[in-house]
C-alpha cells in the first residue's frame, strides 16, 4: 500500500514535441505511468493543473515516480 508521500516527476517533452508548447488549458488529458504504454485519462474535461493533480494521486497509488504527459 502506498503512503502517498512520494515525489512524482512529470515529463512534458512528448507533449511539447507534438504541440509546440507546454501543456496548458482545458481538455482531455492522457498520462503514462512508468513503463506502462497504456494511457490513463483524467476524467472529463479538466484544466491541465486539475488533471495533473489527479495523475499525481494515481501515480502515488500505483507507486510510480515518473509520469509522461500524453500528446
Amino acid at each position: 500500500m502506498s503512503t502517498f508521500s512520494q515525489k512524482v516527476e512529470f515529463s512534458t517533452s512528448m507533449y511539447v514535441l507534438a504541440h509546440g508548447h507546454s501543456p496548458r488549458g482545458r481538455g482531455g488529458w492522457a498520462f503514462y505511468f512508468g513503463n506502462d504504454e497504456t494511457p490513463w485519462f483524467a476524467a472529463g474535461s479538466k484544466t491541465y493543473t486539475e488533471a495533473r493533480k489527479e495523475a499525481t494521486r494515481e501515480a502515488q497509488y500505483r507507486n510510480v515516480s515518473r509520469v509522461v504527459v500524453g500528446s
